[in-house]
């Protein structure tokens, strides 16, 4: 997940990619720190039943923010300083490092 995340931002901003990607590891720790904290609540709550349903949450917010926010057709061909060539998956509307 970290290589591919790197990548992409290595992709996009190649001069800002060490300040991107140390930008990129905090929201992820934090992120990580918040599942932890809301999962380990949920099992005191009501046991691997509620975790799941956290989980279910949090997937479907995930899915409604990209669902919501993507631009389609964009690859990282397209972005800047890419190298313009057409990649496979570029028409719907998933963005990353193919091959």
């Amino acid at each position: 997940m970290h290589v591919t995340s790197q990548s992409v931002i290595y992709a996009l901003r190649p001069d800002a990619g060490s300040r991107l990607i140390a930008g990129h590891m905090v929201c992820y720790s934090i992120g990580s720190a918040i599942g932890a904290l809301a999962a380990t609540a949920g099992y005191a709550a009501g046991g691997w039943p509620a975790v799941c349903l956290l989980g279910g949450a949090f997937s479907a917010a995930a899915f409604l923010w990209w669902a919501l926010t993507a631009r389609g057709g964009r690859s990282i061909g397209s972005a800047p300083g890419g190298d313009g060539r057409s990649r496979p998956g570029a028409d719907s509307g998933l963005t990353g490092p193919v091959g």
